[in-house]
């Protein structure tokens, strides 16, 4: 269990290096403290979620862009179709949290 939680730690790490999942990071802990600042209740739990949603899908969008990459240096049709939807998955979370955060 403790080598599971050493790579999860490891992989967070990672990711971190990367510039789009250290923005998505600040955000959301910008987003979190304006939650717990100002909300109550449900509501702030909906701020929560709503700043944890994005960062998910970063993380994810990150191991698939360097999975692809790792797979080989040749161009691929699919390769790039795999990053773009992944992408836009990333993009649509943002786009969610936008809404939910705006919505109170």
């Amino acid at each position: 269990m403790q080598e599971k939680i050493n790579n999860c730690l490891q992989g967070f790490r990672d990711a971190v290096q990367e510039r789009s999942v250290m923005y998505c990071a600040v955000l959301d802990g910008a987003l979190c403290l304006h939650a717990h600042c100002t909300r109550e209740g449900e509501v702030r739990g909906l701020y929560v979620a709503a700043a944890a949603l994005p960062m998910m899908f970063e993380l994810v969008n990150s191991a698939i862009e360097r999975a692809v990459d790792h797979a080989g240096i040749e161009f691929s049709e699919l390769a790039r179709e795999a990053k773009d939807i992944s992408a836009a998955a990333s993009m649509a979370a943002h786009s969610l949290s936008i809404v939910l955060s705006s919505m109170y």
